[in-house]
């Protein structure tokens, strides 16, 4: 898995995907074709050009109105390129519409959508001779879920892309978990972020999506993993669209929860079907301060 979500899988790369094996030794791992980009990936980076791409299409019938995938993108072009014309892109197209989307948002998952800066709560640095993570790759995404909602029964049109974009080196890749690619199921939930950092008193605020809700139904959001003493509620906020309710959760650590990584359980009811998100919680438990009987205190210190 080298140090990646997904253990197995099948990796898609504008590039000769031996790259992928790591360690990282170097940042300028990469193989140029010379072949042609994508349209459909242009129109993602437009005005840049895309080149080598790589592309898998094919038409498929669900049993059900959910299709999803399981992803982590990965680039050569990490951190040296973020903000620059060598925004390399993947897509996953369903009928022609891309939902490989920054979680949250409408933006396509590229270098300059989720880096060190952009979305970093979403990125993971992997510098040359680091030894952080198995893979050559100088940094990737955290694991991410597309998902939309299509009609059962009838015939879809799916296409994966990946490209180098404004030139055919340094190269990226996306890596496609086993089994993740789905067209059965029920609603999916996904948070904005992996992991919150926190302490005690403090209070954070996450988005939580729904995807998949059927037409007429509310649902009945709740989560479980803290201490008694702590707090998680959930606020609708604006759909992201149809079918796609989000929530404003609001995690309050209270004073008694310790130092420690917990595990959040979020939970959808959703009429008879239950869906599941995971999100850690790290707690920074601070110790109290500890203040002497008057005159104790030396001459000399301010407190």
């Amino acid at each position: 898995a080298d140090g990646l979500s997904i253990d197995s899988g099948v990796i898609m790369s504008s590039g000769d995907i031996k790259n992928a094996v790591g360690p990282n030794t170097s940042e300028g791992s990469t193989t140029a074709f010379g072949t042609p980009g994508d349209p459909q990936l242009d129109a993602l980076v437009t005005p840049l050009p895309t080149h080598d791409a790589i592309v898998i299409e094919f038409d498929a019938v669900t049993t059900s109105n959910a299709f999803s995938i399981r992803y982590i993108f990965a680039s050569e072009e990490y951190k040296e390129y973020v903000g620059s014309q060598f925004n390399d892109v993947f897509a996953f197209f369903v009928d022609g519409q891309n939902i490989a989307l920054v979680p949250g948002s409408s933006q396509p998952v590229a270098v300059n959508t989720i880096n060190q800066i952009q979305n970093s709560n979403l990125y993971n640095d992997n510098p040359a001779g680091s030894g952080l993570f198995g893979t050559a790759f100088d940094g990737f995404t955290s694991e991410l879920t597309a998902y939309t909602v299509v009609a059962p029964g009838v015939s879809h049109h799916v296409k994966l892309a990946i490209a180098d974009t404004s030139d055919f080196v340094l190269d990226s890749a996306v890596f496609l978990a086993q089994g993740g690619i789905s067209g059965s199921g029920a609603a999916v939930v996904i948070p904005s972020v992996n992991e919150i950092a926190t302490t005690a008193f403090q209070s954070d605020t996450v988005d939580v999506t729904v995807f998949g809700v059927p037409d007429g139904i509310t649902p009945d959001m709740s989560a479980s993993g803290l201490p008694s003493d702590s707090t998680v509620t959930f606020t609708p906020s604006d759909p992201l669209g149809p079918n796609t309710p989000t929530y404003k959760m609001k995690v309050t650590i209270g004073p008694d929860t310790p130092g420690a990584t917990f595990d959040l359980n979020i939970r959808a009811d959703i009429a008879d079907v239950e869906s599941f998100a995971h999100l850690s919680i790290i707690v920074d438990c601070r110790p109290p301060m500890i203040l002497s009987a008057p005159g104790n205190q030396p001459a000399s210190t301010t407190a």
